[in-house]
């Protein structure tokens, strides 16, 4: 249910961003504000309860805006969000702004995950062949687990590739296994 909610009011702050021309300001303005909220404790609490006012409620998140220097349609939004009780949703929201607005831009997220850390020029490597093969632009989140071996796994959306040595000797286990 609240995955729902937070995507109508993603999908909702999207188009605000993409009809004022100001969407990548949005996006990070949005994503700044949630991480703020989340890490404090005492701005969640205060916003959240119901003894405080609604009046102290807006002149924090007001203060809170204007500390983070953020745009009128950010004010705004997080205006709408508070006065629905939908605050406590902002990093669901924020989550969801921020891959909306990545598929929008045709920005796809890899994770890769290795034995060893990869230098720049693997990194760079890796990344055009990504950005080849998937035709679109790649942001590569790095991993590592030492207990690949070797080689490494990549996962883009639903699709993985075990490109480790571990898989590889599993792999072979499983046909010994069968055979």
């Amino acid at each position: 249910m609240s995955g729902n909610v937070a995507d109508r009011y993603a999908k909702a702050i999207l188009e605000l961003g993409a009809e004022s021309g100001t969407l990548d300001q949005l996006v990070s303005e949005i994503t700044t504000l949630a991480e703020a909220y989340a890490s404090s404790a005492e701005l969640q609490n205060t916003l959240e309860n119901p003894l405080v006012s609604i009046q102290v409620k807006q002149a924090i998140v007001a203060d809170l805006v204007a500390a983070a220097g953020a745009s009128t349609l950010t004010k705004n939004a997080l205006a709408l969000l508070m006065s629905r009780r939908r605050l406590p949703m902002l990093g669901a929201i924020s989550s969801q702004l921020r891959a909306l607005h990545d598929e929008k831009a045709g920005v796809v997220h890899a994770h890769v995950t290795t034995a060893a850390p990869l230098d720049e020029a693997q990194h760079g490597k890796l990344q055009h062949k990504l950005e080849a093969m998937t035709g679109k632009k790649v942001k590569i989140e790095r991993h590592e687990d030492h207990s690949l071996l070797g080689g490494m796994v990549i996962r883009i959306g639903d699709t993985m590739v075990d490109g480790s040595v571990k898989g590889r000797l599993e792999a072979m286990r499983r046909d010994l296994m069968l055979n």
